[in-house]
């Protein structure tokens, strides 16, 4: 009887193995023939598209050499596809229809806000009874994370698509322009859509990324599990003006928001830039966006998803929180900002500025002069060193730091009347701005008094600078003369393949480190000599690191590099512009696919360029591009075929980044 039960048992497990597997075997069948009839259904908008002539790379980028996809999103011949695949300006554009119809195609349109083109082919070369394929868009309400996709392209064979398959993997992604997927996405389904399972259009699939704006950006995420694309339904929505041949651009406010974790921090305005919307609204800085077009605004990150996906030319409206006052401002995106100019005064602030007044045991606030740039708005007002600025038009000064904010406010030319303090006198000054200079002193006074006894703080010297998740190594050298109560600037140095080892790199900097208040971190690459975009991450946590655990001066942390590692300290602050206020490029230039950093009123970015006379025309194309953005470039020439700087040039260098918080 046991033996039955056994058997009997042993049946029903075996019958249920089937079963599943069965079950299995009927869901994979299923799950097939749903890809398949998805694919057939969208294969017939899906085109094919050569393009000729134009340039062949974007700095080291090949860009559109090959074929690339595109998507009919009209019966009158509307041909959307990826930006990218037309960096280069083809001169001729060739279209094969999915029944191999040869087609010219010219482009009628450019969304510089999503990276797409319009093109159009002309109906009329088509037999009458001929129509092109539309496809049905996805409502973004029906748009679900863990849903099928399905990227189509048409390139390695003209008669068939290529497919790749994953899963909406976010919705709202980079800013609220895109929805993310897994599946394998590259330059051959750049252009192409990404289907659901009924084979309509979730989106045009596009390289982006959330830190850049280029139409190239992102491109190096391809084939990473990391892709994004456009909502068809978004485009709808400016297809029109595309058609009329509208080039459309994100739409700009004109506001910078005080620094902070963007998804914790709520938006106060910092500065608004001159000229602006926001300027033009009547919007100040310490006004708190709390609501845009009718939507709540609580931290930073929800203006960002507000305002990325509006182009210039759309009406907006805001409601600000000034005080107790809540304010509505009405006001039109624009799609460029004019080049804003820091203001400069002409002064070096004493970095101790803070002290206790004898008498009354209060510490002062204010700014102590440290050095007066000769021929500057300060020297001509009759400013000196040791005067301790007390306000500026009328407005208490607290710190150096809130004295850049509030000059950051004003333009160059403007009259500004400074309270000062001197040998226990109150004076007032007038004094008119100008720019901030690009030469460095030749000589620099104490930028604090004698230091305080050594503390019982964190580790001096050579340093390891480890976090759990980073593969990677990374030192950093704190000088021994380091105290908390003095803010150390700090140099992040990016190696070049062909430059001194670590211990070597210090040794260089030792004395420098000690002479400026300056903190140098080396972080080497993860592949040995050679700088990668997957680098800019690790990179930032080393420096975030070192922020948490020394007191290091917001307003001098700069990046630094030789050649390769020059070009990578570009990259890095591009993408962090809330930290890096400076870069060192060692005969090496502005990468050319990299969009130009604009000048921020509460950013501020200096550039320090070292080449030989003989510097590339790509290095002198870059500074020139800095220049018109309006950022000081300090150029320093080197000798003829070197690329590291000797003892005098790199105290030079020391000197500038000493200089960086000059107001």
């Amino acid at each position: 009887m046991r033996q039955l039960h056994s058997t009997v048992a042993a049946a029903i497990v075996l019958c249920s193995i089937v079963a599943t597997a069965h079950a299995e075997d009927d869901l994979n069948l299923r799950e097939e023939a749903a890809i398949k009839a998805a694919v057939s259904q969208i294969a017939p908008s899906v085109v094919r598209i050569e393009t000729l002539g134009g340039l062949e790379t974007v700095g080291k980028i090949l860009v559109g050499t090959g074929p690339t996809t595109g998507l009919i999103v009209s019966d009158e011949g509307y041909i959307v596809s990826s930006a990218f695949n037309f960096v280069q300006q083809p001169s001729q554009i060739i279209v094969y229809l999915a029944d191999g119809t040869r087609l010219p195609a010219e482009m009628v349109g450019r969304d510089h806000s999503r990276m797409l083109v319009l093109l159009k082919v002309p109906t009329d070369m088509l037999d009458s009874s001929r129509q092109l394929t539309v496809p049905l868009a996805t409502p973004k309400n029906e748009m679900r994370v863990g849903a099928w996709a399905i990227a189509v392209g048409r390139v390695f064979e003209p008669e068939k698509v290529n497919v790749s398959v994953g899963i909406v993997s976010a919705l709202g992604r980079v800013w609220g322009k895109a929805i993310q997927t897994d599946a394998k996405i590259s330059p051959a389904n750049y252009g192409g859509p990404l289907v659901d399972l009924r084979g309509r259009v979730l989106g045009v699939l596009v390289p982006m990324s959330p830190q850049e704006s280029s139409e190239v950006a992102g491109v190096e995420w391809y084939d990473s599990g990391i892709g994004f694309a456009v909502p068809l339904a978004d485009i709808k929505r400016v297809l029109d003006r595309l058609k009329k041949g509208e080039h459309l651009e994100p739409g700009l406010l004109g506001v910078n928001i005080r620094s902070g974790d963007p998804y914790t921090t709520a938006p106060v305005i910092a500065a608004c830039r001159p000229k602006s919307p926001a300027a033009a609204a009547g919007l100040k800085p310490g006004d708190q966006i709390v609501e845009f077009d009718g939507v709540p605004i609580e931290r930073y990150a929800q203006l960002r998803h507000q305002l990325a996906p509006r182009y210039a030319g759309e009406n907006v409206s805001l409601v600000v929180l000034r005080g107790q006052e809540r304010l509505t401002k009405d006001l039109t995106l624009i799609d460029k900002l004019q080049p804003y100019i820091h203001p400069f005064l002409g002064i070096l602030p004493r970095r101790d500025g803070t002290q206790e007044d004898g008498e009354k045991k209060e510490t002062k606030t204010g700014v102590i002069v440290r050095d007066v740039y000769s021929e500057s708005p300060a020297a001509k007002a009759g400013v000196k060193a040791g005067d301790r600025l007390v306000t500026l038009n009328g407005k208490p000064i607290a710190d150096r730091l809130s004295l850049q904010d509030q000059i950051a406010a004003l333009e160059p030319r403007d009259e500004v009347k400074l309270e000062i303090e001197r040998d226990s006198k109150a004076e007032t000054l007038t004094a008119k701005l100008a720019t901030l200079p690009e030469a460095v002193p030749d000589a620099l006074p104490p930028a604090h008094e004698s230091l305080p006894p050594k503390e019982n703080g964190p580790p001096l010297g050579k340093l390891p600078i480890k976090i759990p998740e980073a593969k990677s190594d990374c030192w950093a050298y704190i000088p021994d003369s380091y105290r908390s109560a003095v803010p150390h600037g700090m140099i992040v140095w990016l190696q070049g393949s062909k430059e001194a080892k670590d211990d070597n790199l210090i040794a260089m900097w030792k004395l420098l480190c000690e002479q400026h208040d300056l903190i140098l971190l080396i972080p080497n690459s993860e592949e040995a000599g050679r700088w990668q975009r997957s680098d800019l991450e690790f990179i930032r946590k080393m420096v975030d690191e070192v922020v948490r655990k020394y007191q290091v001066d917001p307003t001098r942390i700069i990046a630094a590099g030789t050649q390769g590692g020059g070009a990578m300290a570009y990259l890095l602050a591009g993408e962090n512009r809330d930290l890096l206020r400076g870069v060192v490029a060692i005969d090496a230039p502005l990468p050319p696919a990299m969009a130009t950093p604009l000048c921020e009123p509460t950013e501020r970015l200096a550039i320090f360029s070292a080449s030989a006379r003989r510097s590339s025309p790509h290095i002198a194309a870059g500074i020139e591009r800095l220049r018109e953005a309006k950022h000081p470039v300090t150029e320093l020439e080197l000798d003829e075929n070197s690329h590291v700087l000797n003892d005098d040039q790199r105290a030079k260098l020391a000197r500038w980044v000493d200089t960086l918080d000059r107001s």
